[in-house]
């Protein structure tokens, strides 16, 4: 029955992030507070963190829950330029026996045991899910199967957002441009238009 129970969990994680995804006009922000709460809840963690590298002038976006903003400065995620996941996942079970680089900010945060997955879209990264655990942990092929599923999904849905959030603010451009004309096309002379 537990089993039952846990994969019920991971297909509403699944779930909740593809339609969160669909509803048309969701802010980025919405989206990534949906998927690490579920992806949490899901796992039974409290600690966890998604984050999405800056592109083509837009600012960094990340959500956390149970982790300090200083591990992500610490481990480079807020710059850009630190520890943004490779093409595949990497799973820490205890970090009191790594030898990781990051390792002793992990603990000094209250983490022992973490999975990081990308976020990709089109096979690129462009973010990353990391979930967290305080004590020691052996993660499980469910775990980490949800967790790169998670990823692989909310990169396309974040992808999908961006892209909707370009239109809105393009149609709002061409708006702006079209009452000008039409004010310019109603004024008969340079006078009337000042």
């Amino acid at each position: 029955m537990a089993e039952i129970v846990r994969r019920a969990a991971q297909q509403t994680a699944l779930n909740a992030i593809l339609a969160a995804g669909i509803k048309g006009g969701a802010d980025l922000e919405s989206l990534l507070n949906v998927a690490i709460d579920h992806t949490l809840k899901a796992l039974g963690l409290e600690i966890g963190a998604i984050w999405i590298a800056p592109t083509g002038g837009r600012a960094h976006s990340f959500v956390m829950r149970g982790l300090p903003v200083e591990i992500l400065a610490t481990t480079g995620l807020l710059s850009g330029t630190g520890q943004v996941p490779a093409l595949e996942s990497t799973i820490s079970e205890d970090f009191w026996s790594s030898r990781s680089v990051f390792a002793d900010s992990m603990r000094g945060s209250g983490i022992n045991a973490a999975l990081t997955t990308p976020l990709l879209f089109n096979g690129k990264v462009i973010g990353g899910v990391r979930v967290a655990s305080p004590t020691p942990r052996a993660w499980n092929s469910d775990e980490v199967a949800l967790v790169e599923a998670v990823g692989s999904q909310l990169g396309i849905v974040i992808e999908r957002a961006r892209l909707y959030e370009e239109t809105r603010q393009r149609m709002d451009e061409l708006e702006a441009v079209s009452r000008v004309s039409g004010a310019l096309r109603e004024a008969g002379s340079l006078q009337q238009i000042l």
